[in-house]
């Protein structure tokens, strides 16, 4: 595997980033190591695939993305796997898959806590120069009614009462 290839896979950014970028690494060294010309081919192939997975919109396709390599790893290897190792191959390859999962949740959680974090500044700057009593009382109000566990939830309260205090800082 050349230095460009690898950065290019230690450098997908996003919940299943990390992830990507360890079963690429794998998958290019059991490609490497595969002498079978058609093994190569179906990896090629696949390969294909996991890229255009990969560009879609949304997680299911990096979910199938990240399948998709980690299965071309798998097919690759399995010329120098014993018998054993093919058998306990789904188990890895789900908890493989388990493990992004819980990944792509840590990543969801730290981005919505950052955002959570600029808007709360944002709100507490326009809050302090606000002089309209009317709008600052119902921009607490909507910060009242939001439900603070869904960090979702409290970005879109926080976008109201912004909106409610300066309309022109909206966002």
């Amino acid at each position: 595997m050349n230095t460009r290839a690898m950065m290019f896979a230690i450098a997908r950014g996003g919940p299943f980033g990390s992830a990507m970028a360890a079963a690429t690494l794998m998958r290019d060294a059991a490609y490497r190591d595969c002498k079978n010309l058609k093994l190569r081919r179906v990896a090629d192939a696949l390969d294909d695939f996991e890229g255009r997975m990969w560009n879609r919109e949304g997680d299911t396709g990096k979910v199938v993305a990240l399948t998709a390599t980690l299965v071309a790893a798998l097919l690759l290897d399995s010329p120098r796997l014993t018998l054993a190792q093919v058998s306990h191959a789904p188990e890895k390859l789900i908890r493989a898959l388990d493990a992004a999962a819980e990944d792509e949740k840590g990543y969801c959680r730290h981005h919505y806590k950052r955002t959570l974090e600029a808007y709360r500044a944002l709100y507490g700057g326009e809050y302090a120069r606000c002089e309209d009593r009317s709008a600052r009382a119902a921009a607490r109000g909507i910060l009242r009614m939001a439900n603070s566990d869904d960090p979702s939830r409290a970005i879109e309260a926080l976008k109201l009462a912004i909106a409610l205090l300066d309309p022109k800082v909206a966002v």
